[in-house]
């Protein structure tokens, strides 16, 4: 049976191949990568468009696959991601980390599977899902999975679901700035891992702006 291993001994990068910036208008997609095949999916759910269920099949030999995902929460929103990664070719690999903050009365739920079919040997496969908790109200759910049919591969799971660290903000506020300004910092920070992944200044535009700043105006 496949080998269970710890997230921050293996990271996979992909810096070539074709990016594809899915903005949930589609709530069903599935994608299909031949041999060597790389790719880059940006999920950006929006309020308008807060449903995903994305399955992404690895068949060909060597073929990589990067799913970056932010989820911005405010008011009542209520957000339902899937993203499930099949590996059925030799040598393939993959990394889904998904982040989301919550305001308000928000709530996420995040499902991720990582399926690894018999004769899929040779499979480095991580998931990755980080929630962070702002609103008195906000609530989170993640529910990772493996299922591995195949040997001498290697996956792994994380989730932590969790508030803003107080003692962060107590001390971005002892050194003279504000507890809004602190608290954007916070979630800056709390997103530069995938953001720092992505080449496309547009989109790092959209996801500093329309998506999450505008949710912390206001916040005190």
């Amino acid at each position: 049976m496949g080998e269970k291993k710890n997230l921050r001994t293996e990271k996979l990068e992909i810096n070539i191949g074709r990016v594809l910036i899915d903005h949930c208008v589609e709530v069903e997609s599935e994608i299909t990568l031949g041999e060597r095949e790389l790719l880059k999916i940006i999920l950006l759910p929006t309020v308008s468009h807060p449903l995903k269920n994305l399955k992404v099949y690895l068949k060909g030999r060597g073929s990589r696959v990067e799913v970056l995902g932010i989820i911005p929460g405010k008011g009542d929103a209520f957000f339902d991601v899937a993203v499930s990664v099949i590996h059925q070719g030799i040598n393939t690999s993959a990394h889904t980390h998904v982040r989301g903050v919550l305001f308000d009365n928000s709530r996420a739920r995040f499902y991720g599977l990582i399926r690894i079919d018999k004769g899929a040997d040779k499979t480095l496969s991580l998931l990755e899902n980080r929630m962070l908790i702002l609103g008195d109200g906000a609530r989170a759910d993640s529910i990772p999975s493996l299922e591995i049919e195949a040997d001498d591969v290697k996956a792994s799971h994380a989730a932590t679901i969790g508030r803003i660290d107080e003692q962060q903000l107590f001390y971005l506020q002892s050194r003279g700035i504000e507890r809004k300004t602190a608290t954007r910092m916070v979630v800056d920070g709390f997103f530069e891992p995938i953001i720092s992944k992505i080449d496309d200044a547009a989109v790092i535009a959209m996801i500093r702006g329309d998506l999450w700043v505008d949710i912390l105006k206001g916040k005190d």
